[in-house]
């Protein structure tokens, strides 16, 4: 059986063994009775932020695709966002959503599916700037936060450095090390001068916004989290769901949590519970990328249907 067959359930396996392990880590029925007692109004709170945060998500793809020549209408990449964020949410690796719609858009585009991919990886990088930059930002404004957050990244700091070395050597070892040149290029095409103060500032809101809404999952269950903990310990729990080893991050994701959850104050059960919560939102928020899928579907149908009778 080869990787492409096996991986699906590689992936479903570290999730569920993941959650398993942490069900009785954490305080399982602990967690499930925290999330019973889920506040409504916070969590319809946090779906209304998700709404501002797919508009302007979308609109940072639709300037990327323009500051590389390509055409990527901004009432299509609103639509396709959410496509994209419905399929993260379904599909194994949390990044097929974003695969499809640089497919999608390359298939519609002169310049192919490259380039296209180019602007998802430019886009989705530069949220992770944003990211980081909170971070760094919370070394100056909520020093002890950092300190803290620091303090439980030692642990893992080994492990980080690993996996960063066997990327690099993989990038070192394969073909993508042929498209370097072109993706520093562009790289520095769209975060040079005044594209970059605009990707900066379309980065840093989307960022926000989903500090937001895990500071209000985490308020659904009645757990406020701090100012200091939304800066450097949630970014470094969102950045962990990128890691393809998983669905949409369930499992890692909490597991990270549940490893930083001294350091924001909190028991592992707490941490737990909040990741759930804010997965549980973020798969809801999803769910209009349904409908277009559904839509999109039709429209091939429709295409196809089309095509054959000439």
């Amino acid at each position: 059986m080869t990787w492409r067959r096996m991986e699906p359930a590689i992936r479903l396996a570290v999730c569920l063994g993941l959650l398993a392990l942490l069900w009785h880590y954490a305080d399982g029925p602990g967690v499930v009775d925290q999330l019973g007692g889920m506040d409504a109004r916070y969590a319809l709170a946090a779906l209304a932020v998700t709404v501002p945060q797919v508009a302007v998500s979308a609109w940072r793809w639709h300037f990327t695709a323009s500051r590389l020549g390509l055409k990527l209408p901004y009432r299509r990449a609103f639509g396709e966002y959410y496509l994209a964020t419905f399929l993260n949410q379904v599909l194994p690796g949390g990044m097929a959503g974003d695969a499809a719609r640089a497919w999608r858009h390359g298939r519609k585009s002169t310049t192919g599916f490259g380039a296209a991919a180019r602007v998802v990886i430019l886009e989705r990088t530069s949220g992770q700037i944003a990211l980081f930059a909170v971070v760094l930002a919370a070394a100056v404004f909520e020093p002890d936060a950092f300190a803290a957050m620091m303090s439980a990244v030692g642990p893992w700091g080994g492990g980080l450095v690993a996996i960063v070395a066997l990327i690099a050597l993989a990038v070192r070892k394969s073909r993508w090390r042929d498209h370097l040149g072109v993706f520093l290029a562009d790289f520095r095409h769209v975060f040079s001068g005044r594209s970059g103060g605009v990707q900066l500032l379309l980065s840093l809101f989307v960022v926000a916004t989903y500090l937001m809404v895990y500071g209000l999952a985490a308020r659904s269950i009645g757990v406020e989290l701090s100012t200091g903990t939304l800066m450097t310990v949630v970014p470094v729990i969102l950045f962990s769901m990128v890691v393809p080893v998983s669905i949409s991050g369930w499992g890692v994701r909490e597991a990270v949590a549940a490893a930083f959850a001294s350091s924001a104050g909190l028991t592992p059960g707490m941490a737990v519970a909040i990741s759930v919560a804010y997965g549980l939102i973020v798969l809801v928020s999803s769910l209009p990328g349904l409908f277009v899928l559904l839509a999109v579907r039709s429209a091939d149908e429709a295409d196809t249907l089309a095509t054959s009778g000439r």
